[in-house]
């Protein structure tokens, strides 16, 4: 889904919101009107005298102001008149107004001076969050539960400790997600299978939703299953392509897994020097050393990655393998 697929998603989930509330005031109305006649006379009085406001700018000159004061005022009595039997009904003055989520924009999503309401916002967010939690456990990759205990404390073969290496790797992440932006570095995460690559990756997008930023992530195999199904499905939108290119934050999971074609060779590219091009941040996690990444995809490809991209490099055993002995 991309960002503006999101959107449109958020309200269309607002709308349904909004009309939920209208039909609930309706039926409050039909409701009272049914056993109060003279509530159902006064709405349509006010609607009425409403009307008659309009159409009092083709009298002349001379009589609107005074045609426009006589209005207002039968208008203030309609309500006044409202208030009062609502009042000895024991309902507040505006129990037949429609309940609204957000008083702001009236579950519209959007101010009165046209900009976007903070519940469409939030609407945003939590469409992001579904789509994401939907692909991946979200709610289990944050940065608070990415432990590093799972990694060794003493030297491997090439006096590297992986806790502290990853200790390190961790507070970048954070530092990075903390500061996300347009111009945050592309980051390429390598490393052997289950080191945490992804759950950093997705720690990140999570940060990155709660700031407001439209990320873009799945496996770069689906990513391709998808734009291959729109090459070749008839009337089908080429559209997965522009989502990879637009998103404010990429993150193709396990690059390397895909089978390898021209067609995923050139789209490849595509991505990657579109967005550096663009300014446009993207995260990689694959499972491949930078000697063979850069044989796999060769120097077009490798060259704008490695010259263009941040390395951070992981290290340890298996953690999924860990879990299940540790617990």
């Amino acid at each position: 889904m991309s960002g503006e697929s999101m959107v449109r998603e958020a309200k269309k989930q607002l709308e349904l919101r909004r009309l939920s509330h209208l039909r609930e005031a309706q039926e409050k109305k039909d409701e009272l009107y049914a056993s109060v006649p003279r509530l159902a006379e006064i709405e349509r009085e006010i609607a009425a005298t409403g009307s008659a406001v309009g159409k009092s700018i083709f009298l002349s000159p001379d009589k609107v102001k005074e045609a426009i004061e006589g209005l207002r005022l039968r208008m203030e009595a309609l309500k006044e008149e409202r208030g009062a039997i609502l009042k000895e009904l024991g309902l507040p003055a505006d129990y037949l107004q429609p309940k609204f989520d957000c008083p702001l924009c009236g579950d519209t999503g959007f101010l009165p001076d046209g900009t976007r309401c903070r519940c469409l916002e939030a609407a945003v967010k939590s469409a992001q969050y579904q789509r994401l939690s939907g692909l991946s456990p979200l709610s289990l990759c944050s940065f608070s539960s990415f432990r590093l205990d799972y990694y060794a404390d003493v030297p491997d073969k090439n006096g590297i400790v992986p806790r502290e290496r990853m200790k390190k790797l961790l507070d970048y992440c954070v530092q990075y997600a903390q500061h996300l932006s347009g111009d945050s570095p592309n980051l390429l995460l390598t490393g052997p299978t289950g080191l945490g690559k992804t759950h950093l990756s997705l720690a990140i997008a999570k940060e990155g939703i709660d700031k407001g930023r439209l990320v873009l992530y799945g496996s770069w195999q689906n990513f391709l299953n998808e734009m291959e199904r729109e090459r070749f499905s008839s009337g089908a939108e080429e559209d997965t392509m522009r989502q990879l290119l637009e998103a404010e934050l990429l993150i193709l999971d396990d690059v390397g897994t895909e089978f390898s074609t021209s067609f995923t060779q050139s789209a490849f590219y595509n991505i990657i020097n579109s967005r550096l091009n663009c300014r446009r941040p993207t995260i990689i996690t694959t499972n491949y050393s930078l000697d063979d990444f850069a044989e796999r995809y060769g120097q077009r490809v490798s060259s704008r990655i490695f010259g263009g991209y941040t390395c951070l490099r992981f290290f340890g055993e298996d953690i999924r393998v860990l879990k299940k002995v540790k617990g």
